[in-house]
């Protein structure tokens, strides 16, 4: 009877096991691909591996530039205030006090703050969160009767998340203390509570407490004496004691990150940036308490925040971008007119609306007499519970100049405005020198940074002007508006109020801004961390919560140990962070990558493309080639980030994978320069330390203690073995050092000022010359001219008494300015331009040719490589016979670079003229040399100036005789000097003092030549002859070099090393 009484359920129960068995056989065997791929869905994370750059080598393989693996110290501050016991005293005691009580105050002090709070009952902690009175530390917490208003109960849930963590407590733990609690031991302080809860005593729990306090302070304080502090400011407000410097450095973070979030709130509920608004006003006429009782500030420290948002703005937003991007943007524009008018269009964009600004960046101008929408203005009736009155609205029309009808419709109102803003004398002083600078039409390739920063002060002058106009006119705006707002539309103390709904939507994202810029690491110190401090953090890291070393690839020019620690760097260029526009180019791509990320299946084709764009998008602290070498051979520097992506819930609950998919990064390929770092060394030190000639009365000791110039020393076979340049990043500066010897740039390739060749351009002339039938024994007669003065016609010779009747070689071996002058005059125009292109002139030396396996379609950041060779090009094209007369001493119209003087010359001594090039190998690949430029100078006219710049050091009446003859220097060697006056500043007592560049250029040996040297002396008062040539003799006489040299076949027995 029972049996049949069960039997049903019994077999119920069988087929149940049945069907269970079934479908487990199903889901394991049948189904089991289906369910793995669902499984696989369930966990899905991956990473891009980065690439290390390729590395920078000299001929001989020595490292110039490379990528080191280093450490950064950061701090999570949201984990640092969550975790660590100073963080959560100071914000438990930050809530219950509504402010910002700073961990600089509590650290002085932690063990008695921690008391008090340890000391709060259950009841307290209610009370407090309805908003009633309570005792805390032996003093009343006032009752508030607005607890919402003051958020008194959000501020008490996270009062209660502080104190459960400084007890180390769960949450479930914490929760059952609470429901104890509540069975009659509300008023039981929760230290008691605790102990109870863990079975000790009250006094062993604060004295557990009370070492942990301890700890974590010795722990800091360990970790802040390790740390290398910076010792250069002067601040007074910085501490020097190591554990009040890493709480003074924590402190600043928790600034950092409560103004950005302030400043979002701010944001959110205006559309516009705190900053744009004098801190004054902002706090005058605007209620932020709102923004002030969400984080917990009191009035001083919404006032700090107020002066850091309006400070940030004004030199990080306004003069650190946005007004340096729209002068560059104008400077640089080929196409757009550089005057006045174009200068006020980009200006105005600062006081439009953003979309305006947005629109500027991309080209996009709109002109100064179409700006309606001003800033702010444009918002307050939307921003405001008020509505602004007309007065208001009538105020905004007038508050710029730019803004008045009567000087929209003139059509000079520019200058107007220009001279109105500059004001009285400063008008009259400035206003030629920037019209000058808008009205040149410079082009990029004339571009100069003083015209960029003559640009950018009148700028910034106008914008300063304008902006106090601004905020004057936006306090006339609000005080019309708070004349007119209904009490209901005012705060308890007067100032307006923000629309209801405005606060609502800001508000709303309050605890994600909170975390956001919480969780985002800040460098803590900029020095690299020490293994040692590595060491710490890692194998401690839970007495350290917050704190956290982050693997950091670097990109460094390596030092080396001599007086040019950094060899070619201005060469060598550097490397920044990839620009915004590029990542805004990528925008679509990263967005399909994310896609393609996510998805738990792909298909070959969608593999494929992954691959494609995981190399080909960058990552946000990825860094690129911006200058020099870094950035011409950035496609081959540059390597292809890598990818590893897991999947499948083992990742998660098992130590297993279910896939692992890996692409492996490709790092950058290496590139081996033609430099030599031992040549470039005896280069830089001869230009740093040039020797001083106590024998010649005519030195110029001023330009021996400043020194500006340029070293360039090239094979025959056109390899740039070095190019130095002074000043450079080790240069020691006077406290008297102006002008050029403040420009630390590249000079062997540039032009930084007019550069006239001067008489180191007479062997081109007189070669062209030759080429084309002149008679090398035709004499000119260099005598005095009417004033006294030796020359020809209106042009003087060096020598003022005169060289008398010379011929071609004479004129070469004495540099006879009268004879270069007459031979320039018989030269045509197209004469002039031939000779140019004939030996390299007006054209880049090589360095920047494209490489053999670019494509047409690819660009580069070019080698900086001035390729100029007339001053004026419009006044090269019909040249009047004084201008040619200059011409043919290399003075008035023509320029060139130390460098284009090299390839020159490299020209003379072979009779060839190849390329110049500063790379060898690239990825392991030779760079093959370029074909050289065909040479039209016949033999017999290339040996006659040559024997001419052979009698320049070696006969009587040579130029460089003094200093590089062979008795004198050891080494048998042909050359050129040449000296060219450019400016002639008045001196003491009224005189005027000519200034010269001086040159001195040829090569060694004499016969069968290894090598081409050129050097260059800026700004000098003595002639070459007295100058430049000693400096050849010191680089000649370097141990390098000689070194180098005898390398080469070349018997330097004879010399006298330095």
């Amino acid at each position: 009877m029972i049996g049949s009484r069960f039997l049903p359920l019994v077999v119920l129960l069988v087929l149940g096991g049945v069907v269970l068995l079934a479908r487990l056989y199903q889901v394991q065997v049948t189904d089991n691909e289906i369910w793995t791929l669902e499984a696989a869905r369930l966990v899905h994370a991956g990473r891009e591996v980065p690439y290390r750059r390729g590395t920078i080598y000299d001929r001989n393989k020595r490292t110039l530039a490379r990528d080191v693996d280093g450490f950064g110290l950061e701090l999570v501050y949201r984990t640092f205030r969550q975790e660590h016991p100073l963080g959560q005293v100071a914000h438990a005691l930050s809530l219950i006090e509504g402010r910002a009580v700073s961990l600089e105050e509590v650290h002085l002090d932690l063990e008695r703050s921690c008391e008090a709070l340890v000391r709060l009952t259950p009841a307290d902690w209610e009370a407090f969160s309805r908003g009633e009175r309570f005792y805390f530390g032996g003093r009343v917490v006032s009752a508030t009767a607005d607890p919402g208003g003051e958020l008194r109960d959000h501020r008490g849930r996270d009062l209660s998340f502080y104190l459960r963590n400084l007890f180390e407590f769960k949450k479930s733990d914490w929760k059952r203390l609470f429901e104890k609690a509540a069975g009659g031991r509300m008023d039981v302080s929760l230290l008691d509570l605790v102990a109870d809860l863990k079975g000790r005593t009250g006094a062993e729990q604060e004295e557990f407490m009370f070492k942990r306090l301890t700890r974590s302070l010795s722990q800091l304080e360990r970790l802040a004496r390790m740390l290398e502090w910076p010792q250069d400011t002067e601040d007074p407000a910085i501490p020097i004691d190591p554990l009040d410097r890493i709480v003074f450095e924590l402190e600043r973070v928790r600034r950092q990150v409560e103004d950005a979030t302030a400043s979002r709130l701010f944001k959110e509920a205006t559309g516009f940036s705190p900053g744009r608004i004098d801190a004054e006003v902002l706090t005058y006429f605007f209620d932020v308490s709102w923004i002030a009782r969400r984080i917990g500030w009191d009035g001083r420290r919404t006032e700090d925040w107020a002066h850091t948002a309006r400070l940030h703005w004004l030199r990080s937003w306004r003069d650190g971008y946005a007004l340096p991007r729209l002068v560059w943007s104008l400077a640089l524009d080929p196409v757009r007119p550089h005057g006045e008018e174009a200068l006020l269009d980009l200006l105005a964009v600062l006081f439009g609306t953003s979309q305006r600004f947005v629109r500027a960046l991309d080209g996009d101008v709109d002109p100064w007499r179409e700006l309606e929408r001003l800033t702010i203005f444009e918002d307050l009736d939307r921003v405001l519970a008020t509505h602004m009155p007309q007065e208001s609205r009538d105020i905004a029309r007038r508050v710029l100049p730019i803004q008045l009808s009567e000087l929209r419709g003139l059509p000079y109102a520019t200058k107007g405005l220009i001279a109105k803003t500059l004001g009285g004398p400063d008008a009259r002083v400035l206003a030629p020198q920037v019209a000058s600078t808008l009205e040149a039409n410079l082009t990029p390739q004339r571009l100069y940074i003083r015209h960029v920063n003559a640009l950018f002060e009148l700028a910034r002058t106008v914008v300063d002007d304008w902006e106090e106009g601004f905020q004057a006119g936006l306090v006339a705006s609000l005080n019309a508006a708070l004349a007119v707002a209904s009490p209901a539309k005012l705060s308890d103390s007067g100032e307006l109020l923000f629309a209801q709904e405005n606060i609502r939507r800001a508000l709303q994202g309050a605890d994600f801004f909170l975390k956001d810029f919480g969780m985002r690491p800040r460098r803590l110190v900029p020095s690299d961390p020490t293994y040692d401090v590595v060491y710490l953090l890692t194998h401690y890291e839970e007495e350290f919560p917050g704190f956290r070393v982050r693997e950091e690839c670097r990109r460094i020019h390596v030092d080396f140990e001599e007086d040019d620690r950094r060899p070619a760097d201005r060469i060598l260029g550097g490397v920044s962070s990839i620009s915004l526009q590029a990542f805004l180019r990528q925008r679509d791509e990263a967005q399909e990558l994310r896609a393609l990320k996510r998805r738990p299946e792909r298909t070959a084709e969608q593999e494929g493309e992954l691959w494609r764009l995981i190399g080909e998008v960058y990552l946000h602290d990825e860094i690129e080639g911006v200058s020099g070498i870094e950035a011409f051979f950035n496609r081959e520097l540059a390597g292809r980030n890598g990818y590893v992506e897991s999947r499948g819930l083992e990742t998660v609950f098992g130590k297993g994978r279910d896939r692992v998919s890996v692409r492996e990064a490709e790092d950058g390929r290496d590139v081996v320069l033609t430099l030599d770092v031992d040549l470039q060394q005896a280069a830089q030190r001869t230009l740093r330390n040039p020797a001083p000639v106590q024998a010649d009365p005519k030195y110029d000791w001023e330009w021996h203690a400043e020194p500006v110039g340029a070293i360039t020393f090239v094979s025959v076979e056109g390899e740039i073995l070095a190019a130095a340049s002074e000043p450079d990043e080790g240069s020691l500066l006077g406290e008297n050092s102006s002008g050029q010897r403040l420009q630390m740039t590249d000079r062997t390739f540039r032009k930084p000022t007019f550069q006239p060749p001067g008489s180191v351009f007479k062997p081109f002339v007189a070669a062209y010359a030759l080429e084309r039938g002149l008679d090398p024994t035709r004499t000119v007669n260099c005598t005095p001219l009417e004033d006294g003065r030796a020359g020809y016609v209106d042009l003087h010779c060096w020598n003022e008494q005169g060289h008398g009747e010379v011929d071609l070689h004479a004129a070469l071996v004495g540099s006879c300015n009268s004879y270069f002058a007459w031979l320039g005059e018989t030269f045509s125009d197209a004469d002039f331009h031939e000779m140019g292109k004939l030996f390299g002139f007006g054209q880049p030396t090589g360095v920047g040719d494209p490489l053999p396996w670019d494509r047409e379609e690819t660009r580069r950041t070019r080698l900086e490589d001035a390729a100029g060779f007339a001053r004026d090009a419009e006044r090269f094209v019909r040249l009047r016979p004084a201008l040619r007369r200059m011409g043919g001493n290399g003075l008035g119209v023509i320029e060139a670079t130390p460098m284009q003087i090299t390839r020159a010359i490299l020209g003379l001594a072979c009779g060839e003229l190849p390329p110049l090039r500063l790379a060898r190998e690239v990825g392991g690949v030779e760079v093959a040399p370029g074909t050289s430029q065909p040479f039209a100078v016949g033999e017999d006219v290339l040996q006659r100036i040559r024997k001419a710049l052979r009698g320049v050091v070696c006969e009587v009446g040579g130029t460089a005789r003094s200093a590089l003859g062979p008795g004198v220097l050891g080494l048998d060697i042909c050359a050129k000097t040449g000296s060219a006056d450019y400016t002639s500043p008045k001196g003491e007592g009224g005189s005027r003092v000519v200034r010269k560049h001086t040159w001195v250029a040829g090569w060694v040996p004499a016969e069968n030549p290894v090598a081409v040297f050129c050097l260059f002396e800026h700004d000098t008062r003595a002639t070459s002859s007295h100058g430049v040539v000693y400096l050849a003799q010191q680089f000649l006489r370097q141990p390098e070099v000689l070194n180098w040299l005898a390398g080469r076949g070349v018997d330097v027995s004879r010399v006298e090393a330095r």
